[in-house]
Parts: C-alpha cells; sequence; structure tokens
C-alpha cells in the first residue's frame, strides 16, 4: 500500500495573490503529481466542483492524470481538513484507495451522535468518542488534545489505542493519555520527511516578478526528488 500525504502548500509574492500548490507525495518525499493554482483554475471540472467542492475538486483531477497502471494500485490518502468531507471519503473507498483526514465541524451534520465542540471542551485530555456514518460507511472520531481534533477515514479504525505524553495545566506535569489509532497514522504520514527538507534548504534569493516563487518552488521540488532516487 502506498501512503500518500496530500499537500497544500501556499508561498507569499510580490502580487495581490497567493501561490499555491496541490500535491500528491509520498511519505519518503517523492513527488507523485501536483497543481499549481493562483485562482480560478482552466483545468477545473465542474461535476468534481459541485460534488466535493473547489478546494477538494483538484485531488480528484491530478489521480485522473496517473497513469492506468497506477490507478490500480491501493493508495491510502491523507489529506487535512480544507479537503475533507465524508462524501469524498466514500468516493475514495468505491474508487478502491483508503483515505483519512482531518474534518471541519461543519462537514459533520450527519454524524448527530457525536458532542458537539462547545461541550466537549469541558472533557478531559485524551478522552475521545466515535460513530459510523451508514451512508458514506466513513467512521468519524473526535479526540480531545490540547484541542479538539476531529478526523474521518473510510479503512482505519479508532483501535488499538495508543499512548501519547501531553501536559496537564491542572497537574503541572506530563502525563499519558489515550490517542485514537487513526489519528496516530494521520500525523505518521502527513508528515513527510523528506518533504519537509525543502524548507530546510529551500531558495531564499527574493525576486519582484510574480513568477519567481514558482521557479523557485520548481527547482526545490526537482531537488528534492533527485535527492529521494
Amino acid at each position: 500500500m502506498a501512503s500518500i500525504p496530500v499537500n497544500n502548500l501556499s508561498e507569499g509574492n510580490p502580487s495581490v495573490l497567493a501561490t499555491r500548490y496541490g500535491a500528491y507525495v509520498l511519505p519518503d518525499g517523492y513527488l507523485i503529481n501536483f497543481d499549481v493554482y493562483q485562482g480560478k483554475s482552466p483545468n477545473a471540472n465542474s461535476a468534481y466542483e459541485h460534488h466535493f467542492g473547489k478546494c477538494a475538486a483538484p485531488l480528484l483531477t491530478l489521480i485522473d492524470e496517473f497513469p492506468n497502471e497506477k490507478k490500480r494500485m491501493p493508495y491510502h490518502c491523507f489529506f487535512d481538513n480544507l479537503f475533507t468531507s465524508l462524501n469524498l471519503l466514500n468516493y475514495f473507498r468505491q474508487q478502491g484507495y483508503g483515505a483519512t483526514g482531518t474534518v471541519r465541524e461543519n462537514r459533520l451534520q450527519k454524524c448527530k451522535k457525536l458532542t458537539s465542540n462547545k461541550i466537549m471542551k469541558k472533557k478531559q485530555s485524551g478522552y475521545h468518542e466515535y460513530a459510523i456514518s451508514k451512508e458514506d460507511r466513513v467512521i468519524v472520531a473526535k479526540w480531545m488534545d490540547n484541542s479538539i481534533v476531529s478526523i474521518a477515514s473510510n479503512n482505519l479504525d479508532v483501535q488499538p489505542l495508543s499512548m501519547v505524553k501531553r501536559y496537564s495545566q491542572k497537574d503541572k506535569a506530563t502525563t499519558q493519555v489515550p490517542r485514537p489509532f487513526l489519528l496516530g497514522e494521520y500525523n505518521k504520514y502527513m508528515v513527510v520527511t523528506g518533504w519537509t527538507k525543502i524548507n530546510m534548504y529551500r531558495i531564499h534569493i527574493r525576486g519582484k516578478k510574480w513568477y519567481w516563487s514558482l521557479i523557485t518552488w520548481m527547482l526545490d521540488t526537482c531537488t528534492q526528488c533527485l535527492a529521494t532516487t
């Protein structure tokens, strides 16, 4: 199984608009596919945008561009709450892909059994609960960390729990708290060790042209991909 974190990177430039890069990256930092956009995309898929939203639609377009033999691989994609929705995870499952991502509160209307964030804030660190959307066949979990983390997956479970260290303001000491399995996997694969090296060795020469950040990002990315081959 190939685990693919989906990164949504932004980089400021002298123009009014920010340049964003949506990318599929393997855990070792190898770039599979990416898209650069500053607003409306010429490659936009209206059907994807209607069903999954403008943020998530480019993810599906990037997968459509995979070679046919690569599309059949059992990928597991991880992405942040900008993209995640229950119907998106259900679509990935139908395509034969695993998918896990943090999800925003306003996208959990179907999971009425889950405690609201307003009430859950009063729970102690390590508290968690989960529900299964039978309609989308997706599990949704909430975990009380320093703040509330909501996460959904189409093939990972809450069990087994793992213990992580957290500082307790009440006890004024570091304690062990339980963490759901799918959150551990999310943290493991979303932090791409190889990809983060770009930030360590990024080209810091500034340019005044709007396209300068595109050129330097391409060079940084090529260097990273060569380092992982």
